[in-house]
């Protein structure tokens, strides 16, 4: 039963007849600060304020009850009594429920007149129903004399008029409105911070209209010297130009404004020495203990003075409770009755310590004004900080100057071109080389960007800063193009450092524009020979290619014209001299035709029929008619698609055409009883058709010419395979007039793949074309040509 109690949330205690204590869940025990041990058998009348009697208690099923907590304080409890059995004999229950302290209006009203923001309460028609003291303070009235009145009874007419017009605004629109305003109060001009928002009935109308206003004139000046000090030191040439003096007079004057407004009789600045652990005086006004200590606090760990700095909250205090350290009894002495210390800081950098104090015939605010002093403490730390980095910039520039004066020798006196580039890319310094290379005058490179003098296909090889933040420091060998001033480009061995620290760029150069143009003309010197070596190449083997059938045709000729003369000719000998003619005729034709199709090519005159037409049907026809060809090889075609119609535009002779130099080329370097796989697919947008084979494959360093004019892989497959070079590059030119393109991969003894793309595009207004099945001894006219060189026809 004990531990069901203990995980129930009411506060439950049982006794006995005579009061004892038998138990107490732990809810009840943490509410009262006891432990277990603490109140078991103890009689309940030793924690009770309100009853000494327990028959009282059995008497009542209902019963408010006085408990005294561990501390002493008392908390109340309405309880319910119950009389029941536990641990098998006779006990009283008591169910305590906590009773909260109601509070008074009047409590209420001591509250809102007690905080320094003036509050009220006003119907529609601008009547107010409620003003706290602070607000009455400021119209010079009573309270009690500003309830029932109006602004314009409260208030000057000028002032009346304008918070009139401020709540029919909040009235007619619903919505809350943050303004600022001046006023005069006791004859002294201040702004306040105003807010009003409606209070809003059960029909949505607009019933009161409530609002508050603060004092924000002395947070306003603070401010402004804060943004005047901004402005003065936001660049270097003010920073350098600005005295210690013109930002000691901003805080001065802080001081002393604060002063009146706080009414108190002395304030001080002292400022932080991290490195020699003492706040040293900076400003006073009114009251000071300087003249005590010579205006230095040591605060040493082992001094009782590290208290006040390093353990002590801000916020005012009496003096009595500080008075044991030695600086706090001489102020004692000198009649200080409390003494405010608040530290200066910006983010968790201590900058020093504001102190006011305040004498024993001098009444301290009536309201807390710590976050007031904190926040104004905040800005002063701005200002005082802007009085340390000037200092340190002065230092440090006057160091600088000398280092520029240093390495503007060492620019003027280098033999290769040296700068100081920022990270915008403007010179900060350049030596005259840079002039004499590029021909801008020195005042023409500092307003250039150097990024505009950069060759367009060179800014790819720019780093940004970022990448130099990354970890790349240093760049050298790096050769870019600058644009000289009499409109030409000249190249430079650049080479460049980035100082983090003075976020700009160390950058080196030398003029390599000679060189650049000798290796220029070498590359092309190269390139001529390269050509003319693949153009001897070509027509050797074009001569070997004319040669070849022509040989046999002519050979063939004379047999034929000697059999005829002895009249030893027979059907068979006839029929195979004519069938070798045919076959080399067929040789001659397709180069004729390949060369004439490749200049055609390039000199623009080619063109394509374009129709539209059903592509898988194109490639899978003139794929079977090869298949009589590859089986007398024993080789396997497969042809696989997984569709059966795409229509789109283009030619079917050249796409017949592409696919036979494929299928030719795979026939040509595929062993007996190798595989050739035609497969075609589609995404919609194109078709990806593809002729892979199982045999010799290609050198990975050839793979990049075999498209090339002329290009073959090497001599020994030449002489192994019969043919010019060219049919390859007129494939890629077929595919790519259709808009598409041709690559392929290939693994040496493992096989090839060739694989083109054709974009699905129509001719509008244009029904398919639908190809003559009759056509098929057409397409093997074309596959007799396309492997004249590889079967004899």
């Amino acid at each position: 039963m004990k531990r069901i109690f203990n995980k129930l949330n009411e506060n439950i205690i049982i006794i006995n007849n005579k009061g004892d204590i038998l138990f107490c869940n732990e809810v009840l025990l943490e509410k009262l600060g006891y432990k277990q041990e603490d109140i078991i058998q103890n009689n309940i009348n030793n924690i009770l304020y309100n009853i000494e009697d327990i028959d009282c208690i059995k008497k009542e099923e209902n019963i408010d009850l006085l408990f005294y907590r561990k501390t002493k304080d008392i908390v109340k409890f309405n309880c319910d009594i119950i009389i029941d059995f536990f641990e098998e004999k006779e006990a009283i229950f008591i169910l305590c429920k906590e009773i909260s302290k109601s509070y008074t209006i009047e409590d209420l009203d001591n509250l809102l007149d007690s905080i320094p923001i003036g509050l009220w309460i006003k119907n529609i028609d601008g009547k107010y129903l409620y003003s706290n003291r602070y607000l009455a303070s400021l119209a010079n009235k009573e309270k009690e004399n500003m309830i029932g009145n109006y602004d314009i009874d409260n208030f000057k007419d000028e002032y009346a008029h304008l918070y009139k017009e401020v709540d029919e605004e909040v009235i007619n629109t619903k919505k809350p409105r943050l303004f600022e305003e001046a006023i005069i109060v006791n004859g002294i001009s201040k702004e306040f911070e105003s807010y009003k928002a409606p209070i809003l009935g059960e029909n949505e109308d607009v019933i009161y209209t409530v609002g508050a206003t603060r004092d924000i004139s002395l947070r306003k000046k603070i401010e402004k010297q804060v943004f005047n000090n901004h402005n003065q030191v936001s660049t270097l040439n003010n920073i350098l130009n600005i005295s210690n003096r013109d930002i000691k007079g901003l805080l001065e004057n802080g001081c002393y404004e604060l002063l009146k407004y706080l009414s108190i009789d002395g304030i001080s600045i002292w400022l932080y020495d991290k490195d020699k652990k003492e706040l040293k005086s900076y400003i006073r006004r009114g009251y000071s203990v300087v003249s005590q200590h010579e205006g230095i606090i040591k605060l040493g760990k082992d001094t009782i003075e590290w208290e006040i700095f390093n353990n002590m909250s801000d916020g005012l205090r009496d003096i009595n409770e500080v008075s044991h350290i030695d600086i706090c009894k001489k102020m004692e002495n000198d009649g200080v009755k409390y003494i405010g210390t608040y530290k200066i800081k910006l983010r968790d950098d201590i900058i020093g310590i504001l102190t006011i104090y305040y004498k024993y015939d001098n009444k301290p605010p009536e309201y807390d004004q710590s976050n007031f002093i904190k926040a104004i403490c905040g800005q002063m730390a701005i200002l005082i900080k802007n009085l340390k980095l000037t200092n340190e910039i002065k230092i440090e520039n006057k160091k600088r100057s000398n280092t520029e004066r240093e390495l503007a020798l060492f620019l003027e006196t280098a033999v290769d071109l040296v700068g100081v580039i920022d990270e915008d890319g403007y010179f900060k310094k350049a030596n005259s080389k840079w002039s004499e290379v590029l021909g801008w005058t020195e005042e023409e490179l500092i307003n250039i960007n150097l990024k505009n003098l950069l060759h367009p296909e060179d800014m790819k090889k720019v780093l940004s800063v970022k990448d130099f933040k990354k970890g790349s420091k240093f760049r050298k060998n790096v050769k870019y193009r600058y644009l000289n001033k009499n409109g030409k480009y000249i190249w430079l061995h650049i080479g460049s450092k980035y100082v983090e620290e003075e976020n700009h760029f160390l950058v080196t150069g030398r003029d390599i524009t000679k060189e650049m143009y000798v290796e220029e003309q070498t590359k092309k010197l190269e390139k001529a020979i390269e050509i003319e070596s693949m153009k001897n190449e070509f027509f050797s083997n074009i001569s070997h290619e004319f040669k070849t059938p022509l040989n046999i045709i002519l050979g063939s000729m004379q047999l034929l014209n000697q059999s005829i003369y002895k009249n030893s000719i027979t059907t068979e000998k006839l029929i195979n001299h004519i069938s070798t003619i045919k076959q080399n005729s067929y040789r001659l034709l397709r180069l004729v035709n390949n060369l004439i199709d490749i200049s055609k090519i390039e000199t623009g005159y080619y063109e394509l029929q374009l129709s539209n037409n059903n592509i898988v049907n194109i490639i899978e026809d003139i794929t079977l008619s090869v298949v009589n060809y590859v089986e007398c090889k024993n080789i396997n075609l497969i042809f696989d698609t997984d569709t059966e119609c795409e229509i789109l535009a283009c030619d079917p002779d050249k796409i017949e055409r592409v696919m036979l130099n494929l299928l030719s080329n795979a026939i040509k370097y595929t062993g007996e009883y190798g595989e050739i796989i035609v497969s075609l697919k589609s995404d919609g947008k194109k078709v990806i058709v593809s002729v892979k084979d199982n045999g010799t494959g290609i050198p990975k360093d050839k793979i990049g010419i075999i498209f090339d004019r002329f290009g073959q892989v090497n001599d020994a497959l030449i002489k192994r395979r019969e043919g010019s070079g060219i049919g390859l590059s007129l494939v890629k030119s077929l595919v790519e007039m259709h808009g598409g393109s041709i690559r392929v991969e290939s693994e040496l003894n493992i096989g090839s793949e060739f694989i083109f793309e054709i974009p699905v595009s129509l001719i509008e207004d244009e029904e398919v074309t639908i190809l003559d099945k009759n056509l098929r001894d057409s397409q093997i006219e074309k596959c007799n040509i396309e492997f004249s060189d590889i079967y004899n026809i």
